[in-house]
């Protein structure tokens, strides 16, 4: 299916419908032999392959009906994988995470970079959904100058503090607990954006 166009945005399995592709904002049917209209045991068999053993992600879907998780085929593929079930049926929707390594921004595609700014809109947009801060602030260092041993492009997103700006110095060591807790939050404002 990524090899249908060097453009493809998103992978996606739906009960009913044949797999498709996102290409461009368009949705395009793919066809696989044996695979024209796809069956729940299909999805099924998809979405269980993607979890495997990530038990946290499994728990999640069992709870809640869904899961963020990241699924990768080794040197081929990464994806950011949303994983839905309703009425006993399993909706899949995998965003494809570029493999290529660019050290700076100025290495990357326009296409990358257009890819790049919608990941950290849809970021931003799920921290003020989660905590409703009062802005947005959204930086991007490359080198050693930016404490990078290997450079690479990244961004990072945060809520601004309450009496605005940010602030860089050591960060607080806290719980694993914890840390999924928050986690949790923003998965959900995220997927409450995507929707």
């Amino acid at each position: 299916m990524l090899r249908a166009s060097d453009k493809v945005s998103d992978l996606i399995f739906s009960p009913g419908r044949p797999p498709q592709i996102e290409v461009a904002g368009k949705l395009v049917p793919v066809r696989v032999q044996g695979l024209e209209k796809l069956l729940p045991q299909h999805t099924a068999g998809i979405a269980k392959l993607i979890l495997g053993t990530q038990q946290s992600a499994i728990d999640s879907l069992e709870k809640t009906g869904s899961a963020d998780l990241s699924f990768s085929v080794p040197g081929d593929a990464r994806f950011r994988v949303n994983i839905l079930r309703e009425s006993g049926t399993h909706a899949i929707e995998m965003l494809v995470i570029p493999m290529r390594h660019y050290p700076t921004l100025l290495d990357s595609t326009q296409l990358e970079r257009h890819a790049l700014i919608d990941t950290v809109n849809a970021v931003a947009g799920a921290i003020d959904a989660a905590y409703e801060r009062p802005g947005i602030a959204v930086w991007q260092n490359n080198g050693v100058a930016a404490d990078q041993t290997i450079a690479h492009v990244h961004f990072h997103v945060a809520a601004t503090l309450p009496g605005g700006g940010t602030e860089r110095g050591e960060v607080e060591e806290i719980s694993i607990a914890e840390t999924e807790k928050i986690g949790a939050r923003r998965r959900s404002a995220l997927g409450a954006a995507d929707r």
